[in-house]
């Protein structure tokens, strides 16, 4: 249990630092064009 507390918050920054990594692309993407 102790594991998946430690686990949990590692796996929720990596998935909402590269949710915003996709949205920065995509937001840059569009302002190229």
């Amino acid at each position: 249990m102790a594991k998946f507390i430690i686990v949990m918050p590692i796996q929720l920054m990596i998935t909402s630092s590269t949710r915003l990594v996709l949205v920065n692309t995509i937001g840059f993407t569009h302002c190229v064009r």
